[in-house]
């Protein structure tokens, strides 16, 4: 019996392919959303934007921008402290990532990955937010949660934490 072997090939590596890109084709019992996946922090760069050691398929090192947050440039006030706060809050080495629009993978400028950054159970773009390192900024999205950033926005204002607690801000 003659086998087509270039078919059997083929099915093979789009099962194979498959997993490397999402690590499962098939979904949990229920349609439960698998796990969130776990990257390591290679680098940071300045208050809203990281790398880390991004897998699908095979590990690339990945540049992230976080969404609603825009922290301060090298050389304004606040830049140093900013970096420091966002490397604070990855101390532990691993972040989750979401994007916007689930299975959106969108990019800003400069080719950065866009999305909501997470570790310890904590939404790091809210918290930079909370700790007065960024204004709510929206020009990379305000979508499905602008009301934590408003209110962590309005609570870092209120406490004059952060840029809000600066001489220069005039808020």
């Amino acid at each position: 019996m003659k086998t087509n072997w270039p078919l059997k090939l083929v099915v093979v590596l789009t099962v194979f392919s498959c997993g490397l890109l999402v690590g499962s084709c098939i979904l949990p019992i229920g349609g439960a959303s698998p796990e969130p996946q776990v990257w390591p922090v290679v680098n940071i760069v300045d208050g809203d934007t990281l790398d880390i050691l991004y897998q699908p398929p095979f590990p690339i090192e990945e540049r992230l921008r976080l969404i609603q947050v825009d922290t301060p440039e090298r050389g304004d006030l606040g830049y140093q402290e900013a970096a420091e706060a966002l490397e604070t809050l990855v101390a532990n080495g691993e972040v989750s990532i979401e994007f916007e629009t689930l299975g959106e993978h969108e990019r800003g400028a400069y080719g950065r990955l866009l999305v909501y950054l997470y570790s310890g159970g904590k939404c790091i773009n809210v918290e930079l937010v909370r700790l007065g390192w960024s204004a709510n900024y929206t020009k990379y999205g305000e979508g499905r949660m602008n009301q934590a950033f408003e209110e962590a926005e309005q609570e870092a204002k209120e406490s004059q934490r952060g840029l809000w607690g600066l001489p220069s801000t005039g808020e």
